[in-house]
């Protein structure tokens, strides 16, 4: 998984997706209990060395799904991180033509008709503007210039085009061009709808600071997510992480994704907390798209044992299964996984349509319980697999993971787990159990659930239990499914990390 660096090597599993959602808005009994969300999956024009020009051209394209979505209805609109600017930043030295300044929301600023704070941009301005015509918050995301730093920042208009927030990124993924803010934020802002929204940027997601200060300190129940997410098999694909993220806190999460799926930069969707995944794309093409759905302003109870059924829908698809070597690199229809190194997991390869099985690796155990039909009626095979240790995320940043599941590979090898490939193996019954010790509070655990086409399926549970200093968590299938691709749970341990600095 990375954020916005596109200069990482690229290696393991290309798919084809074409999963279509468009326009999808229920239709509640009381619609006072609802707001309407649109968020936008965009690949930006870039013009090479025109900072001007590319954010002019950007900026144009995002009037008009502004326009667009208002006339759908839509209270907010969400574009994703890097949308205005891309993410071919230049060095720091040829960064004040791509950058803005941006007043604080204290200070009630209104670009579209105040100009008297000095190096707003046009961009900002014109944004500004958009939102106060068509009477509708707008979330994007620019790069600021503040004094001598640059910050990669979120910005929120409400409807008369006044900056309502500024969130500058805490967490930098190789995003050598930014600077870190010296006193990390925690942003929130309150809609005229009723609705208080927390917001933080792409790799922040992985992280306490700001997510779970938002949601676990400030009991902030919607969030919205501006992301250049470059997806990773088998376990942090885009929707798979937003939903789970999304499902772990129980909140309504609007994220709106990058669109670069030569880079595996795909991946938007509208997730209602434990009420699951309403609204999503994942797709190579088209280059664009606006997803706009009905959202509970509070969302589904907090309850961990309720089945997640969206009532999403795809497409007919096809599935191209990963390369056996992980290391090489092949281009299927333009959609690029990054792939996770396996080889440092403990893992059991499913043999027989029984399997009943404790792994354990360093301080974690999981417990294994599947029943499966059709098992050794195909070349691709499943393994359940346990990691307790610590992973590179990116080129400056070890991270703390703990994690069971049960993954699909395309053959023997364990380098070609990771795989997506439509099987007639179905499984009738998967109890996965892994035992986290007392440092279990200060982590977050969420479920990591895939089909198929890189979306979570239905009908699971997901259920944490104390017992004593340890705690229990518990992921069932609560019907039978042959769809099954990822089916585990990921767990950061924050205590951990460590960055690297260049």
């Amino acid at each position: 998984m990375m954020c916005e660096k596109l200069s990482v090597l690229v290696f393991g599993l290309f798919l084809v997706i074409f999963v279509t959602f468009a326009y999808q808005v229920e239709d509640p009994e009381d619609s006072s209990n609802y707001y309407t969300a649109a968020v936008v999956e965009y690949t930006p024009v870039y013009n090479r060395g025109n900072g001007p020009l590319t954010l002019k051209e950007n900026a144009d394209a995002y009037i008009k799904y502004i326009e667009e979505a208002s006339q759908h209805g839509a209270d907010i609109i969400v574009f994703p991180a890097n949308g205005l600017t891309s993410t071919s930043l230049p060095g720091r030295k040829q960064m004040d033509s791509w950058t803005t300044v941006i007043p604080p929301a204290q200070d009630e600023y209104v670009p579209c008709t105040m100009s008297d704070v000095k190096g707003v941009s046009e961009t900002l301005t014109r944004l500004s503007c958009a939102a106060r015509k068509n009477r509708i918050y707008v979330v994007v995301n620019i790069a600021e210039k503040n004094g001598i730093y640059y910050h990669n920042t979120n910005v929120a208009f409400d409807r008369t085009g006044k900056i309502v927030a500024r969130y500058r990124k805490v967490n930098l993924d190789g995003e050598l061009s930014f600077d870190k803010p010296k006193t990390p934020e925690v942003v929130t802002f309150d809609t005229d709808f009723g609705v208080k929204f927390g917001t933080f940027i792409c790799f922040d997601i992985l992280f306490p600071v700001p997510a779970l200060n938002l949601t676990r300190t400030l009991g902030v129940s919607n969030i919205v997510y501006t992301a250049a997410w470059w997806s990773e098999v088998p376990f942090l694909t885009a929707i798979q992480t937003q939903s789970g993220w999304a499902y772990s806190q129980n909140v309504n999460l609007l994220g709106a994704g990058y669109h670069l799926p030569e880079f595996g930069g795909s991946g938007s969707g509208i997730y209602w907390g434990r009420g699951g995944l309403r609204n999503a794309t994942m797709t190579s093409h088209p280059k664009h798209r606006l997803l706009i759905s009905r959202v509970p302003k509070k969302p589904h109870p907090q309850t961990l044992n309720a089945d997640t059924e969206g009532d999403y829908t795809t497409t007919t698809h096809n599935y191209i299964a990963a390369s056996p070597d992980a290391q090489k690199t092949e281009d299927y229809n333009g959609i690029n996984m990054l792939h996770d190194n396996l080889t440092s997991f403990s893992y059991v390869q499913l043999n027989h349509t029984q399997f009943t099985q404790t792994i354990c690796q360093n301080n974690l155990c999981c417990d294994f319980d599947i029943s499966a039909k059709g098992i050794d009626s195909t070349p691709v095979n499943y393994r359940a697999v346990v990691f307790d240790g610590i992973r590179r995320y990116g080129h400056y940043m070890d991270g703390g993971v703990r994690l069971c599941g049960l993954i699909q590979c395309a053959n023997d090898s364990i380098t070609s787990c990771g795989s997506a490939k439509q099987t007639n193996i179905t499984f009738t019954h998967v109890t996965i159990r892994g035992t986290f010790g007392d440092d279990y509070s200060s982590t977050v655990t969420f479920p990591s659930v895939l089909n198929p086409a890189l979306l979570p399926f239905d009908h699971w549970t997901f259920t944490e239990k104390q017992n004593g200093n340890e705690t229990n968590v518990i992921l069932s299938l609560t019907q039978p499914t042959s769809d099954l691709v990822t089916f585990g749970m990921y767990n950061r341990v924050f205590s951990r990390d460590k960055w690297y600095r260049i």
